[in-house]
């Protein structure tokens, strides 16, 4: 099976959070984000996203996401 991976500068915004929250939870048995008590501000990361403070860039495979940095500025 090959990766057909396209690397891209998105913006972040609710699109992208649930696309996140998708991938995330195909890891769930590898990595529980949820039980660590780690709870993502998704309104903060908007608003840097408004304020030209975020880089969002992914890692898809036929439109799937795969992998993702985000840069605050």
């Amino acid at each position: 099976m090959r990766l057909a991976l396209k690397i891209s500068r998105e913006i972040f915004d609710s699109k992208f959070i649930v696309d996140l929250d998708a991938m995330l939870s195909l890891y769930h048995e590898f990595f529980d984000y949820m039980d660590t008590g780690i709870r993502p501000r998704w309104d903060v990361y908007l608003q840097m996203q408004d304020l030209d403070m975020l880089r969002c860039f992914t890692a898809r495979d036929e439109g799937h996401l795969v992998g993702y940095a985000l840069f605050i500025l």
